[in-house]
């Protein structure tokens, strides 16, 4: 693996973001220091990837950012736009918050990954080769080198960028989003990876929705709402006694929180399913299965990412056609 560049901390001062005349994200401030990762929570459109894409200064067009932004000292605002350039993945490296859109749909993930270590780090093929599977590995894709990303789940190609984005070997990483729509069992392994990293020297600068992973990563957490960064502490304390009235109604929104209710008895079937069989290409996702939704019942299909979940809901919706079984719906629901 790659050791990265010990930079000590990054300093975010009076940070705001406009696009014109309008101020979209403002006066935002804190420190991220080695072995104390931040965590930057709230809902969709709070700011939060705003701020780090001005700290990674990859802003959409059309937004500008002021204020002050150090790295060991070094005032990432103030360089010109192929200073920001030279800084993208071996400095600071983000980890996109939807990857499959971020991979090249030509190249399988084994090359994605290769090329890093060969072109950025200037290994010879074999070497080069080598740490890629081992990443590839890390990250339990060692057996999908030859897969491109359309044959990869949201899961997997989530956790091919991990890998990417692990081979530049940046000492800032910024993660945006990354346990979105993956599984409780994968989610936990993303987040290990993550607290890896920081104990391997990087900084961690998290954007997260999931109150969970705030939890699990530990360190530093912000809440932000409606662009400002209206609290920041020890994790611990943000998330067991918000002072903000924003961020106590945002920890006690979390599922973990609610109380549960009995269910009233569940009517007719409104969709069902029986002999249910998928597959693409020589992988077979599910092989005789049977499902009944009944009105007024909730039923959660769950497993690992690429297990067929996705594929489930869309034959029950008519989207897909299964290769082999029947689906039934109620009447009005074809």
């Amino acid at each position: 693996m790659n050791a990265p560049v010990r930079f000590q901390a990054l300093t975010v001062s009076g940070l705001a973001i406009s696009a014109g005349m309008t101020t979209i994200v403002s006066d935002v401030a804190f420190t991220l220091a080695q072995g104390r990762p931040v965590t930057l929570l709230g809902a969709s459109g709070s700011g939060k990837s705003l701020v780090a894409h001005a700290i990674m200064g990859s802003l959409p067009t059309g937004l500008s950012a002021r204020g002050v932004i150090t790295l060991d000292g070094q005032d990432l605002l103030a360089g010109t736009p192929a200073q920001t350039r030279a800084r993208w993945g071996r400095t600071i490296a983000i980890l996109p918050q939807e990857p499959w859109l971020a991979l090249d749909p030509t190249m399988r993930i084994a090359g994605q990954v290769g090329e890093v270590h060969q072109y950025l780090h200037g290994l010879g093929l074999a070497e080069a080769g080598a740490r890629m599977r081992a990443d590839l590995a890390e990250v339990g894709l060692g057996d999908r080198t030859q897969a491109y990303p359309h044959e990869l789940s949201g899961g997997m190609c989530q956790r091919a960028a991990i890998a990417v984005t692990h081979a530049a070997g940046a000492s800032l990483l910024i993660a945006d989003e990354p346990t979105k729509g993956l599984d409780a069992a994968l989610r936990d392994g993303v987040v290990e990876r993550l607290r890896r990293e920081v104990e391997q020297g990087r900084l961690l600068l998290t954007i997260t929705h999931d109150i969970e992973v705030a939890a699990a990563l530990g360190g530093m957490v912000g809440v932000m709402h409606d662009g400002a960064l209206v609290e920041f502490g020890p994790a611990e304390q943000v998330l067991a006694e918000p002072r903000h009235d924003y961020a106590r109604a945002l920890i006690a929104a979390d599922p973990a929180k609610w109380s549960t209710s009995p269910l009233p008895p569940a009517g007719e079937p409104v969709v069902s399913a029986s002999g249910l069989s998928k597959g693409f290409g020589e992988k077979t996702l599910f092989d005789c299965l049977s499902i009944s939704v009944k009105r007024g019942e909730i039923v959660a299909i769950v497993g690992p990412s690429g297990c067929g979940k996705t594929t489930v809901g869309n034959i029950l919706l008519g989207l897909v056609a299964p290769d082999q079984g029947e689906v039934e719906r109620a009447a009005g629901g074809s």
